[in-house]
C-alpha cells in the first residue's frame, strides 16, 4: 500500500526545508509527517532517506546545477512493503542557479544540468538500494515521484527517461521540454530518426514532434498526474516545444480565469503591426536565451554574472524594452497581469495543499459509501468556502456522520489556521451563514471559542477531525470550537439518520 496524496504533498512541502517553518527533511520530520497521518505498518528501522546533498549517497549532485533532490526508500521484508518515493524540489528565488535553469532549461529547452544530475541523483539512490535488499526485492520495489513547480519538469522528465515509475504528480509543475528528451534520451531520438527520416529533431514542428512524444512515451505518460490550483501563472505559459504529459486535475474555485499568457499576441491595431512586433520580440529573446545556453551551462552562468554584466544588458537593450512598452500587447499583457496579480500565490505548495484537501473532504462527503468515515481535511474555514460553501459543508457533514435530535453538538478540532483572527472570521461567517441561507434544518445558536490560546496550531498540521459529544473532555487536548444545533423538523432528522 502507498502512501496517500496527502501525505505525499506534505512531503514535498518538507523537502523545501523552509527554515522559517522550522522545516527538516530527516527522518524525525517524515515520521512525524507518517503519525500525523496514521499510518500504520512503518516503523522508524524502515525508513531510508537519501539526499542529493550527500546523504547516504556515495557523491553530491547538483553542487553546480542547484539540482536538490531527496528519497524516501520505506523497506519491510517481513510485511513485504518496498517502495522509494523521488521528491524533486522546485525553484528558489534565492537561489541563482534555479532561475538560470528556468530560463535556459524550462523555457529555451538547452540546459540539461539540473535533469543530468536528477539522473545521476536517482542511478545513486537505485545502486544504494540494490546493495540493501535482496535482488528479488530490488525487482518488485515500486517507485513514486512528485515535484512542485521546477521540480515537477524535473521529476516528469526523470520519469520519462528511466521508464521506471508506478506513479508520478506534478503539482503546478513546469512543463517537459521536447528538445530535452530528444537530447537526452537516444532510443527516443532513434525513433524520431526512424519514424520521419530527419536526424535534426530542431528541423520538426512542435506539432511534430509532440505527437512523436506521446506515441513513444505512451506507457510511462500513463503514469503521470498533473495537480494544478485553478489560475496558477505558471502552467498558463505556452512556452514553444513545452508540453505537460499526463492527465491534469484542477483545484481551487474552477471559475478562477486562466492567468495570461505571456506568449500570446492581441491583434489591436488594423495592420497586426503591434501582434507582429511583440512575437518577434519574444522570438528575439528565446533565440538569445538559446543561445547562451548553448555556449555556457547554468553554473558558468551564475558565476560569471557580475553587475557590470547586469550593466551591459541594460544598456544593450533599455531601449527596446522602451520600444515594447508601448507595444499594445505588452500594455494589454500588464494590464491584465495586474488584474490577476492575486493569482500569483495560487503557484504556492502551501495553497495546492490546501485546496487538495479542500477537494478530498468534498469527495467524501458527496460519496453516501464514505459517510462513516469520521475524518475529513480542510484546510482553510471561510476564505476559500465562502458562506454559502461554509453552511453546505456543515448540513452535508452532519448528513454524512447521521446526526439528529435536539441538543446534540458538532465537535470540531481544528489545526492550523493562520492565525486566531482568521478563525473568529471564519466563526462568524459561519454563525451568519447558516442563519440566513440553509433553511430550518439546521440552526446554529452557539459559536463558543474554546481553549483561545490553543487556537494557534502548528503551522504544518491542517486537520479537522470530527467527533461527537463524547470527546468533549479532550478540549484540552485539541483546538476546538462548538457548534450546536438542534433540528426543527423531526422528520429531517429521521431522514438524516
Amino acid at each position: 500500500m502507498s502512501l496517500s496524496e496527502e501525505v505525499r504533498n506534505e512531503l514535498v512541502e518538507l523537502q523545501y526545508e523552509d527554515k522559517k517553518k522550522g522545516h527538516t527533511f530527516d527522518e524525525a520530520s517524515v515520521e512525524a509527517i507518517l503519525k500525523k497521518h496514521n499510518v500504520t505498518g512503518v516503523k522508524a528501522k524502515d525508513i531510508t532517506i537519501y539526499k542529493s546533498d550527500g546523504k547516504n549517497i556515495d557523491k553530491k549532485s547538483g553542487d553546480r546545477s542547484g539540482f536538490d533532490g531527496a528519497a524516501i526508500h520505506i523497506y519491510n521484508a517481513e510485511s513485504g512493503r518496498n517502495e522509494v518515493y523521488y521528491i524533486t524540489r522546485g525553484t528558489e528565488l534565492d537561489k541563482p542557479h534555479d532561475i538560470l535553469y528556468d530560463l535556459y532549461g524550462v523555457a529555451g529547452g538547452v540546459a540539461d544540468d539540473q535533469i543530468v544530475d536528477a539522473v545521476k541523483f536517482y542511478e545513486q539512490v537505485e545502486g544504494k538500494i540494490e546493495n540493501k535488499v535482496s535482488s528479488e526485492d530490488a525487482g518488485d520495489m515500486k517507485r513514486y515521484g512528485d515535484g512542485h513547480s521546477l521540480g515537477g519538469h524535473l521529476i516528469a522528465t526523470l520519469a520519462l527517461l528511466t521508464k521506471s515509475f508506478t506513479d508520478v504528480r506534478g503539482l503546478n509543475a513546469a512543463p517537459v521540454h521536447l528538445h530535452q528528451l530528444t537530447r537526452l534520451d537516444d532510443d527516443f531520438r532513434r525513433h524520431v530518426e526512424r519514424v520521419t527520416g530527419k536526424t535534426d529533431s530542431d528541423s520538426l514542428s512542435e506539432k511534430e514532434l509532440k505527437a512523436l512524444a506521446e506515441d513513444y512515451y505512451k506507457a510511462e505518460i500513463g503514469h503521470i498526474k498533473h495537480l494544478r490550483v485553478k489560475g496558477e501563472p505558471l502552467y498558463a505559459q505556452k512556452i514553444p516545444y513545452a508540453h505537460f504529459f499526463g492527465d491534469i486535475q484542477y483545484l481551487g474555485n474552477l471559475d478562477t480565469p486562466h492567468f495570461p499568457n505571456l506568449f500570446e499576441t492581441y491583434a489591436e491595431d488594423m495592420f497586426g503591426i503591434s501582434p507582429y512586433v511583440y512575437r518577434e520580440f519574444i522570438g528575439a529573446v528565446l533565440e538569445m536565451i538559446r543561445g547562451t545556453g548553448r555556449a555556457h551551462s547554468v553554473d558558468d552562468i551564475a558565476n560569471s554574472l557580475t553587475v557590470f554584466h547586469i550593466a551591459e544588458l541594460v544598456r544593450r537593450f533599455g531601449p527596446v524594452a522602451v520600444v515594447m512598452a508601448n507595444n499594445k500587447t505588452v500594455q494589454r499583457h500588464v494590464y491584465d497581469i495586474m488584474q490577476q496579480f492575486d493569482q500569483m500565490d495560487n503557484h504556492q505548495i502551501e495553497v495546492l495543499i490546501y485546496e487538495f484537501a479542500w477537494n478530498q473532504m468534498m469527495e467524501v462527503l458527496n460519496d453516501p459509501t464514505r459517510r462513516s468515515e469520521a475524518m475529513v481535511y480542510l484546510a482553510s474555514i471561510g476564505a476559500i468556502l465562502g458562506k454559502d460553501g461554509v453552511a453546505r459543508f456543515y448540513r452535508q457533514l452532519k448528513m454524512m456522520l447521521g446526526l439528529g435530535g435536539a441538543g446534540k453538538h458538532l465537535l470540531v478540532s481544528v489545526n492550523t489556521l493562520e492565525g486566531l483572527y482568521e478563525l473568529q472570521t471564519a466563526a462568524e461567517m459561519m454563525a451568519d451563514s447558516v442563519m440566513t441561507n440553509v433553511g430550518d434544518d439546521v440552526v446554529v445558536t452557539k459559536a463558543t471559542f474554546m481553549s483561545r490560546s490553543l487556537a494557534m496550531a502548528d503551522e504544518g498540521e491542517r486537520k479537522i477531525t470530527t467527533w461527537m459529544e463524547k470527546t468533549l473532555e479532550n478540549v484540552a487536548r485539541h483546538r476546538q470550537f462548538i457548534i450546536q444545533y438542534w433540528e426543527k423538523d423531526d422528520e429531517i432528522a429521521g431522514n438524516m439518520g
